[in-house]
């Protein structure tokens, strides 16, 4: 194998890793990676940055630096979820934002949190008893709302069918409501998979295959952001979990294929469905039996692997060098290089835009228009950035991302923050340091417009980086504007 990076990438930055595997692979490092860094923090996605850690020392083995990074994570998860927990035991979907409770993350948190303590972790005095009241009320309270669309009907009742697994996991199934969803004669593939596995932890198998016989083993194409946060992809990765559990380890391998197929490409996946994907990869290959023990000559070296993935980190100051690998083991064996940096920019502005629309400016105080290619220290100036839905479809949970040079100061961060015209409102904002992270939704013909009020601190030349907005669910709905050197310069 020439080993060769087709992506120039900074000096100190790249890192090469070898992945090498008796089942497909499924990029794993990469696809961690994007979770743990992942800024955002809704409940979805705090979840969803630890979730596949509870399960990766069943893929590969893990050094113990490793295994006290991951220890360290899933805790810090735990103890943060007591900021999302609300009066009623669910969670929202913002820490300490609101009262209400989002239904999707509520389960998937609970989801973690149950998994997490049958793995050996300490969960907080309340989270768990006090998420268990808020499910079980809402199970009971439960019913097939016909008047919205097939999309909202589908997703309430995947809604309902996730949250019935939960509580049969967490040791307090719904009965009733578990013998009332069973009985509805329109129920979705997808929810009576789901129901499936609630009925097979209360060791009702019977059950849990006459729901299922016949049916789908796959989900038609679609994106959903919002209700359940989902896609095609994600639900199949729910069948796989459910199918494991069946151990039906033949039509298992067939979606097992699929989802390593998206996994490994270089397609967009949200962080639900990456995080959903390789958690039931996971519990497949350690329910399955698959073979974990392989053998190969790395550059001569003879190396034995007890697990199913094995990585290598590569000598990245060797681009153009040659590295050997044979495979000497009876199975066939999967590999694959991932590499990551940060890669060369030549420091061109960019505008992009899809579906979308987004103009960034900055004022003075006294609202007159302002260069921040030079500005004198000490100044007060603020940023303004319009957010604009020209289309004809409500857009939901774009998140704008601003990160400003080392030489600002955000000085007054919540001073007249947001124009809103229409219906559109911010939801949520996460104000750091250096930079500003701001939610919404948009709906069609609406704008938003976010200021943000700064200070030309520190003397010196900086790097203002990209202005970004998207969508957290689809990628397809993006605007980038920005990307120049600017300068705080002494007063005259």
């Amino acid at each position: 194998i020439y080993f060769i990076n087709p992506i120039i990438l900074q000096k100190g930055t790249n890192k090469s890793t070898l992945e090498l595997s008796t089942v497909p692979p499924i990029n794993l490092e990469k696809r961690l990676n994007y979770l743990i860094r992942y800024p955002h923090g809704c409940i979805e996605q705090t979840t969803s940055s630890v979730f596949p850690q509870l399960f990766l020392n069943d893929l590969m083995m893990l050094d113990k630096d490793k295994q006290t990074e991951i220890q360290m994570n899933i805790k810090a998860a735990l103890l943060k979820y007591k900021s999302f927990q609300t009066s009623s035991g669910g969670f929202s979907y913002w820490p300490s934002y609101s009262d209400y409770a989002d239904e999707w993350g509520t389960s998937y948190a609970g989801h973690f949190i149950v998994e997490a303590k049958n793995k050996g972790y300490k969960i907080p005095i309340g989270l768990l008893e006090n998420w268990k009241r808020y499910q079980t009320v809402k199970a009971n309270e439960w019913y097939l709302d016909k008047s919205g669309s097939s999309y909202y009907q589908r997703s309430s009742q995947l809604k309902q069918s996730y949250r019935l697994y939960t509580l049969a996991l967490s040791g307090k199934p719904a009965l009733s409501a578990m013998n009332k969803m069973r009985n509805y004669s329109r129920l979705s593939h997808i929810s009576k998979w789901r129901l499936a596995a609630a009925y097979l932890i209360i060791g009702r198998k019977d059950v849990a295959e006459d729901l299922v016989v016949g049916i789908s083993r796959s989900v038609e194409e679609y994106n959903g952001s919002s209700y359940t946060y989902g896609c095609d992809v994600r639900d199949n990765a729910m069948i796989l979990e459910v199918l494991s559990m069946l151990k039906d380890y033949k039509n298992g391998k067939e979606v097992l294929d699929i989802i390593a197929s998206e996994l490994s490409s270089e397609d967009y996946m949200s962080t639900q469905t990456t995080a959903y994907s390789l958690l039931s990869v996971s519990k497949f290959i350690s329910s399955s039996g698959t073979s974990k023990s392989f053998s190969f000559t790395f550059n001569n070296n003879n190396i034995v692997s007890d697990n199913v993935f094995h990585q290598i980190d590569l000598d990245v100051s060797k681009t153009n060098d040659k590295i050997t690998l044979k495979n000497t083991s009876e199975n066939i064996l999967f590999a694959s290089i991932q590499t990551q940096g940060i890669p060369m920019y030549d420091g061109s502005p960019i505008d992009e835009d899809s579906k979308i629309k987004m103009d960034v400016k900055y004022f003075t105080m006294e609202h007159l228009s302002l260069d921040p290619k030079e500005i004198e220290q000490g100044t007060d100036f603020y940023v303004e950035t319009k957010i604009t839905n020209d289309g004809n479809v409500k857009y939901e949970n774009l998140a704008l991302s601003q990160i400003f040079p080392s030489g600002w100061e955000i000085r007054n961060s919540r001073m007249d923050l947001i124009e809103e015209t229409g219906t559109s409102k911010i939801t949520y904002q996460d104000i750091r340091d250096d930079r500003v992270y701001s939610y919404f939704d948009i709906k069609e013909g609406n704008s938003i417009i976010v200021k943000i009020q700064l200070n030309a601190s520190f003397l010196g030349k900086y790097y203002l980086p990209i202005v970004n907005c998207e969508a957290m669910y689809d990628n397809s709905v993006n605007a980038k504007e920005g990307g120049s050197w600017v300068e705080v310069v002494a007063v005259e």
